[in-house]
């Protein structure tokens, strides 16, 4: 059954689902990662980002809101980042069915005091720090990384090794982690 579908009236919602346990994180790139399932990944990303729309659309629609403002040739980036942020998803509600319930829906209000908070900490950080706004918002992205690594070290470790992390690998930089941590203060 999809995640939004009848019958999920039961199912209690959880709130509290950090840190994400190993095996949620582990089954993620399990079924999305090409290098771990050639055959499948393709239709599986497809898959999550079906139910990230159909279960939380605003979430879906703040994803793709945000990717389109990249420019178009830089749609491996785009991709990289929702890639992230559907590993995380599945994790996280993969979580929520291992503790017997499912994800909380996001509404639109949130979101938009989310995204209100997000702009208001990169302009803060800019004029403290009197630097420009593309130097606050990669300062706010490596406090965000260093943040999630914190509160999920669990799955922070796995991303890096599935990752392939190799010498001068910065993950506030990687697309991928991104959106992983994208999706991440979403719902914490």
């Amino acid at each position: 059954m999809s995640e939004g579908g009848l019958g999920q009236e039961r199912q209690p919602i959880i709130f509290d689902l950090f840190p994400v346990g190993k095996e949620a994180a582990l089954n993620a790139f399990r079924n999305l990662s090409l290098a771990e399932n050639p055959s499948g990944a393709q239709e599986a990303v497809i898959q999550e980002a079906s139910i990230l729309n159909e279960s939380n659309p605003y979430v879906f629609a703040y994803f793709l809101q945000m990717l389109g403002g990249f420019p178009p040739e830089a749609s491996k980036t785009t991709d990289q980042i929702l890639w992230g942020a559907l590993i995380y998803h599945q994790a996280l509600r993969e979580e929520a069915r291992f503790r017997g319930g499912r994800l909380p829906i996001v509404t639109r209000e949130f979101l938009q005091d989310y995204y209100g908070m997000e702009a208001k900490a990169i302009v803060s950080e800019q004029k403290d720090k009197k630097m420009s706004l593309q130097e606050a918002g990669t300062q706010l992205r490596k406090m965000k990384q260093i943040e999630f690594e914190h509160t999920e070290p669990e799955f922070s470790k796995i991303v890096r090794e599935k990752l392939g992390v190799h010498p001068g690998w910065r993950p506030e930089e990687d697309p991928r982690y991104l959106g992983i941590i994208h999706m991440h203060f979403l719902f914490k």
